[in-house]
């Protein structure tokens, strides 16, 4: 099997949604989208892999979407729309700028691990404080 058959195959095999067409707008951001995933190819899959071994484990949309901002600013690359709103696009974003964003990865831990001490600093709440007596209109009203 050639490599380019091996890339198309993968290509082929990449999970993508329904699309519904609700506006001229969507459709070409769409194609668009489409555009980019095909013209970065197995890139994508090879970065996703690295981001998921730097990271230790799957890396969500919005860790992916931080890094990226703090990063458009170091490289100063500019962010694009699409890479804003969707995932494929911003997989493809960084898959275009791969060569610049490479030496940065050491950062990527150390900013995920900053938003990951942000979540386990907060204070744990006790069981009978967290008791709510709905006959109290003042504790539903504070209670968020």
């Amino acid at each position: 099997m050639s490599y380019n058959q091996l890339v198309q195959d993968l290509i082929a095999t990449r999970k993508v949604r329904k699309f519904k067409s609700a506006s001229h707008q969507n459709a070409k951001d769409h194609n668009e989208i489409m555009k980019r995933v095909n013209t970065n190819g197995v890139k994508i899959d090879l970065v996703m892999e690295i981001l998921k071994n730097v990271y230790g484990g799957r890396v969500t949309v919005e860790a992916l979407l931080n890094f990226a901002k703090s990063l458009a600013i170091k490289i100063h690359k500019r962010l694009d729309r699409l890479a804003l709103r969707n995932r494929n696009a911003l997989l493809c974003w960084y898959a275009e700028n791969w060569t610049q964003i490479y030496p940065h990865l050491g950062s990527f831990n150390r900013f995920m691990d900053k938003g990951n001490l942000l979540n386990e600093n907060l204070p744990i709440r006790n069981q009978a404080e967290s008791f709510i007596d709905p006959s109290d209109i003042r504790q539903l009203l504070n209670h968020h």
